[in-house]
């Protein structure tokens, strides 16, 4: 149980490096919907959506002892999210 954590704090942070290399390095693109896009976002798309339920999920489960990795993780994710929005120029507001 106590591997968990670590393993959900690992994979949020390599999440995040992944980002991080995506933004720097080009890849090669395929056509999707007749919009270009390169494989390895979609890969970073599927886990940026999913890691931030499942740190949530864990941190509601967990209520009883406060959990670091957890929150950790969920400041990963979050920023990992931000800069995927920064470099898709999404607008929020």
């Amino acid at each position: 149980m106590s591997t968990k954590n670590k393993i959900i704090l690992v994979v949020s942070v390599l999440h995040f490096l992944a980002v991080l290399i995506a933004i720097l390095k080009s890849f090669g693109t395929i056509i999707l919907f007749d919009v270009p896009i390169e494989p390895v976002w979609l890969i970073i798309w599927c886990f940026a959506l999913l890691l931030p339920i499942v740190n949530l999920a864990e941190i509601i489960n967990n209520r009883d002892n406060w959990n670091k990795y957890y929150w950790i993780g969920l400041l990963f994710n979050i920023l990992s999210i931000v800069f995927i929005i920064r470099h898709y120029k999404i607008d929020l507001f």
